[in-house]
């Protein structure tokens, strides 16, 4: 479901979120950075604190700008919807056109890997979790259908994406959904 950039810019994005760590967790992550840093860098000791505190918000900086689990949906020229994500370890964005969604529904990140998502039907390979560490908050279950393959199976999937804004997507994903009998309320 690769498509190339130059189709995307064709696009208009609906909506946007980017779902980040907690704050006091960045700032911990980038004071052991820049404490590291200083510790290596010859002549450090001289300047210590003004090299302690610059390198620190640097690597805060960093972190908050690189550090995120991004998605997105855009509405193409023939008013279809396709939700876009993107890890920030990937390279390529994944894209899921809304036609192909089942079922969406409401989770919760939280701390505890045993929270994990109860859906039944599902086989665990088919099941994927998007966890970005040290998120914690709502999220969306979406469930999908692949397209036919030639031998005529069709295979269900189902992500668990973190969603700041997960009222907002779920609206948007639930009023274009093509079969809405699969929608699941809470």
């Amino acid at each position: 479901m690769y498509i190339p950039q130059k189709r995307l810019k064709k696009r208009t994005t609906v909506l946007k979120q980017v779902a980040r760590g907690p704050i006091w967790l960045q700032l911990i992550l980038s004071a052991f950075i820049a404490g590291f840093a200083v510790l290596f860098v010859p002549g450090a000791h001289t300047v210590l604190l003004a090299w302690f505190l610059g390198l620190a918000a640097l690597a805060f900086c960093l972190l908050r700008l690189t550090f995120g689990f991004r998605s997105w949906i855009v509405q193409e020229k023939n008013a279809k919807y396709t939700l876009c994500i993107r890890d920030n370890h990937s390279r390529t964005t994944i894209q899921l056109p809304i036609d192909y969604i089942t079922m969406v529904d409401h989770c919760e990140y939280t701390g505890f890997r045993k929270n994990e998502s109860e859906i039944n039907y599902l086989y665990n390979s088919c099941h994927k979790s998007f966890k970005h560490w040290g998120y914690l908050g709502p999220g969306l279950e979406i469930s999908f259908q692949l397209p036919r393959t030639s031998a005529g199976s069709v295979e269900l999937r189902s992500w668990r994406i973190p969603s700041p804004k997960a009222e907002a997507f779920y609206t948007l994903i639930a009023e274009n959904m093509v079969d809405r009998r699969h929608l699941l309320h809470n």
